[in-house]
């Protein structure tokens, strides 16, 4: 860690002339955390929160422990499981082409 932080730091000033796919060191991976790594893991929770997670505890947790009523429930279940990971791929994949 401290020799990724030491190079990351060194790329703003005394290694800027060396880039890595036209980039420094920093603003590299500045990209690949904002725009490749934080949709594949929010891709990831959508798989998670969907299909591992059981019902009930999304239930439990939509109501508070069932003192009200979540009539958007199953609309929310629905839009977690097939399409907030359809939309997040989407833009998975126009930043990985813009970066190619």
């Amino acid at each position: 860690m401290f020799a990724l932080s030491a190079v990351s730091s060194l790329s703003l000033s005394v290694w800027s002339e060396y880039t890595f796919f036209g980039m420094t060191w920093f603003d590299f991976l500045d990209y690949v955390t904002a725009n490749l790594m934080l949709p594949i893991v929010a891709i990831l929770i959508c798989v998670y929160v969907g299909h591992i997670i059981p019902k009930s505890f999304l239930e439990k947790e939509m109501t508070n422990n069932g003192s009200m009523k979540s009539l958007i429930l199953p609309t929310l279940i629905f839009l977690i499981r097939y399409v907030s990971p359809l939309l997040v791929a989407a833009v998975l994949l126009n930043k990985f082409f813009e970066f190619v």
